[in-house]
């Protein structure tokens, strides 16, 4: 694993944010945490997180920009990089449901989406990857209209 980490350092990769100080017992109760404790979610994200967004352009066809957010700027966002409990019940009284299925995890590697039910508002899409124990987000791919 540590010799998988340099290289994805040496490639010019994301640094991995160290302050991890146990492993994760699980991908759920890593993943409960991270949604809900700001504090825990910069903690465990990559520096700096890729960000993919998926929108419609002036033509009308689907188009993707990739942003690479530092840890610093992440730090003065207002909102979550995923939606927390209080959240997910603050929409479902205005914007409709969230809908997010079961986090697929295999391995080293697990991804967690989240969109909106009756709509096309929103649809997001985390990655995470497990490094020594630990599970950090590494990208976050966001789509809308």
């Amino acid at each position: 694993m540590k010799l998988v980490f340099a290289l994805l350092l040496a490639l010019g990769a994301a640094s991995v944010n160290s302050e991890c100080r146990a492993p994760d017992a699980s991908f759920a109760s890593f993943l409960k945490r991270f949604k809900n404790d700001r504090a825990f979610q910069l903690q465990r994200v990559a520096d700096p997180l890729p960000i993919r967004s998926t929108e419609p352009n002036a033509k009308g066809s689907m188009e993707t920009t990739i942003r690479q957010i530092p840890l610093r700027e992440l730090r003065t966002w207002s909102h979550s990089l995923i939606r927390g409990n209080a959240e997910v019940a603050e929409l479902s009284d205005s914007e409709g449901k969230v809908c997010e299925p079961k986090p697929a995890v295999n391995g080293n590697r697990a991804e967690v989406s989240q969109s909106s039910c009756e709509t096309d508002i929103y649809s997001d899409r985390f990655v995470f990857e497990r490094f020594e124990g630990c599970w950090r987000l590494m990208e976050k791919h966001t789509s809308g209209t």
